[in-house]
């Protein structure tokens, strides 16, 4: 019985570790995909803080529909990153029928 609980004990063990190397790499690829996101407009907001050419473009109608441009694809890249980083949960063959009907009603 003593063997049991400890073989149980080492592979709820490694299961956890398992879990806790997986999430971390889930919440590892979330950062770098913000960061894609944000970065480029950090270095947009450098370039502008001082006078220059950079300056004066984005304060031209170009400039601001380049802006315009870049904010309109950073959000659908948004949503596309949010969509690819849900998490898929599995449908249930023994699920209540309760549970059932209000998925048929949605």
């Amino acid at each position: 019985m003593r063997d049991i609980l400890e073989d149980l004990v080492a592979a709820t063990t490694r299961d956890l570790k398992l879990l806790e190397e997986v999430e971390t790499e889930g919440l590892e690829m979330k950062i770098n995909a913000r960061a894609v996101l944000v970065l480029p407009w950090l270095v947009l907001v450098a370039l502008t803080i001082r006078e220059g050419p950079f300056r004066d473009f984005y304060r031209s109608a170009g400039g601001l529909l380049v802006v315009l441009v870049a904010g309109a694809l950073s959000v659908a890249g948004g949503l596309l990153i949010a969509r690819l980083a849900r998490t898929r949960t599995e449908q249930r063959v023994f699920g209540s029928s309760a549970t059932v009907a209000t998925r048929g009603q949605a």
